[in-house]
């Protein structure tokens, strides 16, 4: 659960970063409110990686990382082979899509 929680903090940082850099511009807000939220970003980041390394997150609530019996939870089945095909289909029309866009010569 530790690395589930890292990763989803990591994305949301990242796309917090991502969308303030493209709209600040547009509503000419100052750079430094920009440097203020990647700095609350960090702060943020540090905090819940040791909070997710602390506590484990049980279908009970919160509990404490050495609490938890991880043998007795069980685990969720992975459905990773949904994305790989969902992206994969992505590409393969995007890739079709812009073809038939060109105009022949």
């Amino acid at each position: 659960m530790f690395i589930k929680s890292r990763s989803l903090t990591q994305v949301v940082g990242w796309l917090l970063v991502q969308v303030t850099t493209q709209v600040f511009p547009i509503f000419e807000i100052p750079n430094w409110a920009l440097r203020l939220i990647v700095l609350a970003i960090i702060i943020g980041f540090s905090i819940a990686l040791v909070i997710a390394w602390a506590f484990e997150l049980t279908p009970e609530g919160l509990k404490r990382t050495e609490d938890v019996d991880l043998a007795a939870q069980t685990s969720a089945k992975s459905h990773v082979w949904i994305y790989v095909v969902i992206v994969g289909a992505l590409a393969f029309g995007r890739t079709f899509h812009d073809r038939s866009l060109r105009v022949p010569q």
